[in-house]
């Protein structure tokens, strides 16, 4: 028995003392100390594919066969998380410094060539697809196909369990999660995807390598054995290897994070080329965390030339600091000796403070969960955010020894689930990485994610990405900035934003989206961005698009927008600019006069707000300039306060209460009506929806109400307590 006295609790805190110092000591010499591979491996199976011309494409049966596994739930395993405790301190807004909330105008996007491509009957479709001189490679969740640059294909979709059946071994099948790469410097296509035996014991990556720069031709192929699932792996190309990431599932700090493939003997077909693999916990969010986050640090992958010979390969990731520490970006440098295997060393070199930031979703439940998070129109299903890890892929580039890192990941703008786009670039010029800029861009109420971000040689920046809201199904959008903003280092996206997809159906079946995308620069010309992402099709069938794209120098136009066309006397109307080019001035003018100018806006700014003081249609024109040319856009009768407009009190159909933060109106049954709403600053929350019993309202206040029928106007203001 110890008997606990004054004297044992001094000595009980001496020895705690110096047992948290030794603690620390260790995670502080783990932290900075360079760790040796776990395991130094071979391919274990080799074959040499024919024509990928003759391989059969995918049969009906095939693709029922895979929407079985789907509705199985084979392709997602259920045992896969991304939880982790919500830290409800952690869901702040952005700061509006650090947010681009409006869209860019001084260059448009320009699409070349777009088409759609592969369906998939898949929960998340894993949708990438990758560019080189004469053709395009698309692949999903478990099938591939291959293009020309017009959008002929030139080889049907087919299996990649078809293509890899001669390297699979017995009792395993290939599980999807497919990566497509190509090797500019070597003219060759990779295809990757994952594998495993019935009970996991025996774990795969299968890695395809194309013989020549014909993706149609003969394949190399190999599979290598790993200890964990490499789950969500992501590959990057440099000199001296491929570079792998991955989330090995189930022992999350003892297998293969870190890898890296023998790349000059896959290019010549050896038989036997190398895999050097690493484990680490110094990874955000994995560490002590009792609950893991989803991590995998991105290798970069380069377009253009190599980095320096002899500099290391380079992972790159985000951590939030609701995992612990500070909103920082990690980077990881891994030295690989083929000579000597067992000498290649993994380091974590950096952390870099960048703007605050927030990863984490909210669910109903109050706990965090990135896989039930973005709005949709047409259901109330909750799209997956995926917003743990930065997206395919982290582009590297190198301009005569500057070096730069472009990389993007999705965050909750508002805590509210907004999904917005956090970009990076980062530099270096000598011994360290530098944050040359950053942004968020999220120019509205809507969602932006799922996006994959790049660079090309002439430092114009693309980005392409989902986006859904309220009132808008999931669609496919693209943004970027231009060659003279990069020079700016602004953070600013100032190419209008492009729609290469408009959605027409919401997603049911599950939250699954996408798990990742890819833009990738054209090789030819180092400058035309191809992008590929999906949209929802069927129930259970997700397309996909292509798009190849440019941007172009706008012209000066002018052009604009009400928030309301048909407002009440005295209600106050919140104009919007929507000009193009490079503006410097804009005049307002209103026919007839009888209106004012309020709250601190006048005839000179961009967006005035205007209340109209007499019941009369009033015609408006903007003239913009950009100090060298004049535009003008007029609307004729564009305002309209001439309607009858009653108030609903006196009207007979229609009665309206409040119950909670809900308004509910009692109609007649034959009332056909639509009903807009606005806040106090003339945004409007409803926009002219059919009547229903009642509609939530996002929080206490004042609010505008106008109903139109077929025949008449009525309004009316309620407060939400």
């Amino acid at each position: 028995m110890y008997i606990v006295n004054n004297k044992n609790i001094k000595h009980m805190k001496k020895i705690y003392f110096i047992l948290v110092l030794f603690i620390s000591l260790q995670q502080l010499s783990a932290q900075v100390a360079a760790v040796k591979p776990i395991s130094i491996t071979k391919a274990t199976n080799f074959a040499v594919s024919g024509s990928l011309l003759d391989l059969p494409p995918l049969t009906e049966a095939d693709l029922e066969k895979h929407l079985e596994r789907v509705n199985n739930e084979l392709l997602n395993n259920p045992t896969i998380s991304r939880n982790v405790p919500l830290d409800n301190k952690k869901l702040a807004r952005v700061k509006s410094s650090s947010l681009q909330s409006y869209m860019g105008k001084n260059q448009e996007g320009t699409i070349k060539e777009k088409w759609d491509a592969i369906s998939c009957y898949a929960s998340a479709t894993d949708c990438n697809g990758v560019v080189g001189p004469n053709h395009y490679l698309q692949s999903v969740n478990y099938a591939f196909e291959i293009y020309d640059k017009k959008g002929t294909t030139v080889m049907n979709r087919t299996d990649l369990n078809t293509l890899f059946s001669d390297i699979i071994p017995d009792g395993s099948e290939g599980s999807g999660d497919p990566v497509v790469v190509y090797d500019e410097h070597a003219n060759r296509w990779l295809i990757a995807q994952f594998g495993h035996n019935s009970d996991y014991s025996e774990n795969y990556l299968f890695v395809g390598v194309s013989q020549t720069g014909d993706p149609t031709g003969s394949w190399y192929k190999w599979s290598f054995v790993l200890a964990a699932y490499p789950d969500y792996f992501k590959i990057g190309v440099r000199e001296d290897g491929y570079y792998v990431a991955a989330n090995p599932l189930y022992e999350y700090d003892k297998m293969e994070r870190f890898m890296v493939l023998e790349r000059d003997k896959m290019l010549v077909g050896d038989a036997n080329p190398q895999l050097i693999a690493f484990s680490s916990t110094d990874v955000p969010g994995i560490g002590a965390n009792p609950y893991p986050v989803f991590q995998v640090p991105l290798p970069v992958d380069t377009d253009g030339p190599f980095a320096p010979a002899g500099e290391p390969g380079v992972f790159i990731s985000i951590n939030d600091d609701a995992w612990g520490g500070t909103d920082q970006i990690w980077i990881w440098e891994l030295k690989t000796d083929w000579e000597t295997p067992g000498n290649s060393t993994l380091k974590k070199t950096q952390t870099i403070d960048v703007e605050a930031f927030t990863s984490q979703f909210k669910t109903s439940a109050g706990n965090f969960n990135d896989i039930d998070c973005i709005t949709q129109s047409g259901s109330s299903t909750k799209l997956d955010a995926v917003s743990t890890v930065l997206m395919n892929r982290a582009q590297y580039r190198n301009f005569d020894g500057t070096q730069t890192i472009m990389c993007y990941h999705t965050i909750n703008i508002d805590g509210e689930n907004q999904g917005g786009l956090r970009w990076y670039e980062l530099q270096k010029t000598d011994s360290d990485w530098t944050i040359r800029q950053q942004g968020t861009y999220a120019p509205d109420d809507n969602s932006r994610w799922m996006g994959s971000i790049g660079m090309n040689a002439q430092k114009e920046i693309a980005i392409g990405y989902s986006v859904a809201g309220a009132d808008i199904f999931p669609g496919i959008r693209f943004t970027g900035q231009s060659a003279a903003e990069y020079e700016k280092a602004s953070g600013v996206f100032d190419v209008a934003e492009t729609i290469i997809f408009e959605g027409t159906k919401a997603k049911t079946s599950n939250s699954r989206w996408v798990d990742y995308t890819n833009l990738t620069i054209d090789p030819t010309d180092n400058h035309t961005f191809w992008y590929s992402n999906s949209y929802v099709k069927e129930f259970n069938e997700n397309g996909t698009y292509i798009a190849s794209f440019e941007f172009a120098e706008l012209t000066l136009s002018a052009n604009f927008l009400a928030n309301n066309t048909t407002p009440i006397l005295n209600e106050t109307v919140s104009f919007t600019d929507q000009s193009y080019g490079d503006v410097t001035s804009w005049v307002w003018e209103i026919e007839p006069t009888t209106f004012t100018f309020v709250d601190g806006t006048d005839k000179n700014s961009q967006n005035p707000k205007v209340q109209f003081n007499e019941v009369a249609q009033y015609s408006v024109t903007l003239t913009v300039s950009d100090g060298v040319e004049t535009k003008k856009a007029t609307k004729t009768n564009y305002i309209d306060i001439s309607t009858g407009v009653e108030s609903i009190e006196s009207s007979n159909e229609i009665s309206i209460y409040t119950s909670g933060k809900n308004v509910c109106f009692n109609v007649a049954n034959d009332f056909n009506s639509k009903v807009s709403i606005y806040d106090i600053s003339g945004k409007i929350i409803i926009n002219n929806k059919e009547i229903q019993d009642c509609f939530e309202l996002p929080k206490s206040g004042f609010y505008i109400i106008k109903i139109n029928t077929t025949t008449r106007i009525y309004s009316g203001k309620i407060i939400i307590n």
